[in-house]
């Protein structure tokens, strides 16, 4: 039945679902595999996996012995496992978010993971499995359980902006939920796919699929999902410097919060008001809408959205050379970004810290700060690796 498993490697747990017995059961079967040479034990991480020609040999087996309705259990189990536990991660990533899954609720005080760092290395070890899964769950028309994959993987995604993977993974979701005619499961997937356009910098893209999506979030009668889309809509007008066209979007979206009493979701949409604002110029008006967004953010806990806030004010600091607030701000900022392990948003604010370093003639802090993010983007693979590269060697250029 490992044969079965999608992945590189497993842990207990996947095995103990493929085997439908115990933790404990699964493990001593495990360690009389590896004593037999026909599975290595990972003695760091406690995982497990297999030599390819194995691997091979243990899928045929299962071909060979098993039922196809026994074999189709088996799978039937792991999926429903790695749903579970990544339903059980996302929760913990970010408990004050809505969702469409109705398996959150049903998980939700039943967390397997203690706190968000422990639910983030699950998902970053186990994110091969899941893609695979998303994949094989579309292709044996598993449909519900591809879409539910993708949602499960939304807090992470934002986190880490695993940009290739995010973009597969919910395609796959999207031609799922079209495959159900589940017009809520495709806004979703769509407004999803309009997150990664927007972080790959195709604010076009954006528009398009955040438009199809709220089309699909009307006709499921779904007004928190229609604000969802509207905020995507918000933020691709932003990308193409349209800030007045941004605000009617955030506006229209913060209507929908407030009287569905989402306070959230009302602090998210003031939070890209200001940058609305601040982008068209309006500094009070975009720090009247900081300010209440972050005091918000700050009041729930929300390490990873005050972060963000103070970046977004920050940035506005920077633009009227309000120097000494700016870099109050970013250093908070730099701080929680940290402690909640998103890397990007570590990088954007060390590129803004380099910025500011500049315009106050610190070159050497400019360059530490500007190669900090560099090594970041870079080890992302992100699109902003280039232009912090060229900020850098002019830099040196002007200032050896």
């Amino acid at each position: 039945m490992l044969g079965l498993h999608p992945g590189r490697t497993f842990d207990v747990a996947a095995a103990a679902a493929l085997a439908e017995t115990d933790e404990f059961e699964a493990e001593d079967l495990l360690e009389y595999l590896v004593s037999a040479s026909l599975l290595e034990e990972r003695a760091t991480s406690g995982r497990y996996d297999f030599h390819d020609l194995v691997r091979i040999h243990a899928r045929e087996r299962a071909h060979e012995h098993e039922a196809p309705a026994e074999l189709d259990a088996a799978f039937d189990r792991l999926v429903d496992h790695y749903l579970r536990t990544a339903v059980s991660a996302d929760l913990r990533i970010n408990p004050g978010r809505w969702r469409l899954n109705p398996l959150f609720d049903e998980v939700r005080g039943h967390e397997r993971f203690a706190d968000q760092r422990s639910a983030l290395l699950w998902l970053e070890t186990e994110l091969p499995t899941l893609g695979e899964l998303v994949r094989l769950t579309c292709e044996t028309e598993r449909h519900s359980a591809t879409w539910q994959l993708c949602e499960s993987l939304w807090g992470f995604f934002v986190l880490r902006k695993h940009y290739d993977e995010w973009v597969e993974c919910h395609r796959s979701g999207l031609v799922a939920a079209e495959a159900l005619g589940d017009h809520a499961a495709q806004a979703w997937m769509l407004t999803a796919l309009a997150s990664a356009s927007l972080g790959l910098g195709r604010p076009d893209q954006a528009e398009e699929d955040a438009a199809g999506a709220r089309r699909r979030w009307r006709e499921a009668g779904h007004r928190l999902g229609e604000a969802a889309a509207l905020d995507r809509l918000g933020t691709a007008a932003l990308a193409r410097e349209s800030p007045r066209t941004a605000i009617t979007y955030f506006s229209e979206a913060l209507k929908i919060h407030d009287e569905l009493g989402r306070s959230r979701g009302v602090a998210l949409m003031r939070r890209y008001l200001g940058e609305a604002y601040r982008d068209g110029g309006d500094s009070d008006a975009a720090n009247a809408y900081f300010d209440r967004a972050r005091h918000y953010f700050s009041s729930v806990g929300d390490e990873y959205h005050t972060a963000r806030t103070l970046t977004a004010q920050a940035t506005g600091h920077l633009m009227a050379r309000r120097l000494p607030e700016a870099e109050e701000a970013l250093d908070e900022a730099l701080r929680l970004q940290k402690s909640v392990g998103a890397h990007h948003e570590v990088a954007r604010v060390h590129s803004l810290l380099g910025r500011l370093a500049s315009m106050l003639g610190r070159w050497d802090d400019a360059r530490k700060h500007l190669r900090e993010a560099l090594a970041i983007y870079s080890g992302l693979g992100a699109r902003q690796a280039g232009a912090i590269a060229q900020t850098l060697a002019e830099l040196d250029e002007r200032e050896p």
